[in-house]
């Protein structure tokens, strides 16, 4: 697998992290914090979709390629303007780059 070129890495992202924050009634709320952005290249994978109680969903996985920050993990997530991708797994690129890849997935209504 050859290395990618830092010229594909066209799409500014927004790294978010996830915050539960007390409701005040014994439960949590889930909100989330920009903490930084990354340039990256988006690759789309595969598309399905599943009926849900709100409707049809059209879960797409990406592969999102960008330069090595420890700071991003599973859990978080990128954003770009009002597309949110989930960040299900991360790994490195090859054994000789500072790229890593991470398995995202969009959920588009």
């Amino acid at each position: 697998m050859s290395r990618p070129f830092i010229g594909q890495m066209r799409r500014r992202l927004t790294i978010q992290s996830a915050n539960d924050v007390a409701d005040g009634i014994g439960g949590v709320q889930r909100r989330f914090q920009d903490v930084g952005g990354l340039w990256a290249q988006i690759r789309p994978l595969s598309v399905t979709s599943r009926i849900t109680a709100a409707g049809e969903q059209a879960l797409v996985t990406h592969l999102v390629i960008y330069r090595e920050r420890s700071t991003v993990t599973a859990g978080m997530r990128f954003v770009i303007g009002k597309r949110i991708f989930n960040i299900l797994a991360i790994e490195p690129y090859d054994d000789q780059s500072s790229f890593v890849r991470a398995l995202c997935q969009e959920i588009r209504p």
